[in-house]
């Protein structure tokens, strides 16, 4: 967390809440959060290493991606929204930015999210 941030004891519970919320989904498209805690005032999230590069990296450096892929990778991207939200867990800030599409084009999608 970006120490600017600490200073504010509400955005410091909410992203310590999300974090936590995040940590108990167990899904083949979200990332895995292994840790959430604060060490000498710097409050962090550790998470799974992705490889691969965001969605909107993808498509800057192929262009548009065929209907297809499109498709595949929007239902792995449907599944993982589906599994959060069956869980109570809702993403608030879904875009490609926030997706991470691997060479096998698997997706995952990082979560900061609210119980």
């Amino acid at each position: 967390l970006p120490p600017h941030f600490t200073f504010d004891r509400q955005f410091v519970e909410r992203f310590r809440r999300e974090a936590q919320a995040a940590a108990r989904l167990q899904h083949p498209n979200i990332v895995d959060i292994y840790d959430v805690g604060v060490e000498d005032g710097v409050h962090y999230i550790v998470m799974e290493l992705l490889s691969g590069r965001t969605l909107t990296r993808l498509v800057a450096d192929e262009g548009p991606l065929p209907p297809e892929r499109t498709s595949r990778i929007a239902g792995q991207v449907a599944a993982a929204l589906d599994h959060a939200h069956r869980r109570g867990v809702v993403h608030r800030d879904v875009k490609p930015a926030n997706i991470f599409v691997d060479q096998d084009d698997h997706a995952t999608r990082p979560t900061l999210a609210s119980p």
